[in-house]
């Protein structure tokens, strides 16, 4: 496939999420993608292309001026590659969407991308979900807020995010005025600054979501004996539930959860 998109003049879009890729096949596409003119998109989450994979990729991104997404869930590039990707970011104006979910990404890694952040003016999506950035990686990303007219998406859920690193994160959204998205379910955060991170939400007409399809997968992964039917959205405060379900799992009777507000609920 990676010697096909040399000669690649139509595909715009490649999607080879969970199919083992692997280091070896992530560094064949990372060379196809230097010489490709017209690849816009690529995932590769799920695939543990590992550190080596990474950092092909973010060799190439230095050099594309056309990949616009990447997607790299599940790849366990860790601080280090985080670090260098992030270098790589501030020599191409053309990345919109970045995702590096479940990577094993600390307070170090978060705080090289929220530089990228402060001097790209390109990245409009950012989504570290189930990381370990902590309060420093949350209140790097925080103080760049302040300034930052581009991002419109951050999602930080289930990053070990404390009181400390949200109450910078809702003193940044009082300022900001361009972030419509922004999810921080799933963290260690108490119920009285949730409040107040809503109310900066709200100020701006905003809110935090939590993905359904996040919940489905990681109920189902844990357990074929929880399956749950879920609306489009369902408010973080179900998510400390749902996680005492995956510690103790147990058969049930598949509740129904219909559509509900896609704002916090205090």
């Amino acid at each position: 496939m990676a010697e096909g998109l040399w000669l690649n003049v139509a595909l715009a879009k490649l999607n080879l999420e969970d199919n083992r890729v692997g280091a070896e096949g992530a560094e064949a596409l990372a060379k196809a993608l230097q010489n490709s003119p017209v690849l816009t998109e690529i995932s590769l989450s799920g695939n543990g292309i590992g550190v080596g994979g990474a950092k092909a990729l973010v060799e190439a991104l230095r050099r594309s001026g056309t990949l616009t997404a990447l997607d790299l869930a599940g790849s366990g590039i860790g601080d280090n590659v985080a670090e260098a990707l992030a270098e790589a970011l501030r020599h191409n104006s053309a990345l919109v969407k970045l995702s590096l979910e479940d990577n094993g990404i600390g307070a170090e890694g978060a705080k090289a991308l929220a530089e990228v952040l402060r001097h790209n003016g390109g990245l409009t999506e950012l989504s570290l979900w189930d990381n370990e950035i902590g309060n420093e990686g949350a209140k790097a990303l925080a103080e760049v807020l302040w300034n930052n007219s581009d991002l419109i998406e951050l999602r930080l859920g289930g990053n070990r995010i404390g009181d400390e690193g949200a109450v910078a994160l809702a003193e940044a959204l009082r300022h900001n005025g361009t972030l419509t998205k922004l999810e921080i379910s799933c963290n260690d955060i108490s119920a009285c600054v949730r409040r107040e991170v809503d109310e900066a939400l709200e100020a701006g007409g905003r809110w935090q979501h939590v993905s359904s399809a996040v919940l489905r997968h990681a109920v189902t992964s844990a357990s074929p004996y929880l399956p749950l039917f879920l609306g489009e959205y369902v408010t973080s405060v179900a998510c400390p539930a749902l996680l005492r379900m995956l510690k103790y799992p147990r058969p049930l009777t598949p509740p129904c959860l219909g559509r509900s507000s896609p704002k916090t609920s205090s």
